[in-house]
């Protein structure tokens, strides 16, 4: 399909296939004000804060085959991490259901930024150590309530094999599981390098 009989037109980008869901609003992580997205919008800055939002439903699935992604997406979006839509979502989800924290959602955002770093040149999934992190970030008590965290990773998109694993990783980081090795290994040195 072309759009102007030169460039193709992307399916999930022309707004004669867009369903009523595909504006809708969110609030800011930060302060609770309602920001309305497009669906093709990757971000937005809130009216109220001025802090970036980005869109939790954005799906850059396409990126990962689409010859023209990084004409559609932009070079830095088309390269991100599978893990990035997912840990907005995961983000989004937890506001919904714990209420707004700003604070807690500025360290979650930082330490998921700061894994970037430690996970070059390890095999470990990025989106289990992002996840983690946020999940211990928001739920830093003495007690977790696992079935709320499972329900919430499930929202949040995460197929049940890894909703397990990052329950494993934050019941083994909670109560002081073996550091030396693996995915915990790099949790922990993320954690300890705040």
């Amino acid at each position: 399909m072309k759009d102007d009989g030169t460039r193709p037109k992307c399916p999930g980008q022309d707004m004669r296939f867009w369903k009523p869901g595909d504006i809708f609003t969110v609030k800011c992580r930060s302060c609770g004000n309602e920001i309305e997205f497009w669906k093709d919008e990757p971000f937005l800055y809130c009216r109220k804060c001025g802090r970036e939002s980005k869109n939790p439903r954005m799906d850059f699935g396409c990126a990962k085959w689409c010859r023209h992604a990084e004409q559609c997406l932009g070079k830095d979006i088309a390269k991100e991490s599978h893990a990035n839509p997912v840990v907005e979502k995961l983000l989004d989800a937890i506001s919904k259901h714990l209420g707004i924290d700003a604070g807690k959602t500025v360290k979650a955002e930082e330490l998921c930024h700061k894994s970037d770093t430690f996970l070059s040149g390890f095999s470990s999934d990025p989106c289990l150590i992002k996840c983690s992190l946020i999940i211990l970030t928001f739920f830093d008590g003495d007690a977790i309530d696992y079935l709320l965290v499972d329900g919430i990773l499930s929202e949040s998109g995460l197929e049940e094999d890894l909703r397990r694993a990052v329950i494993g990783m934050v019941k083994s980081f909670k109560e002081g599981g073996n550091y030396s090795s693996g995915d915990l290994c790099i949790l922990g040195k993320i954690i300890a390098h705040r």
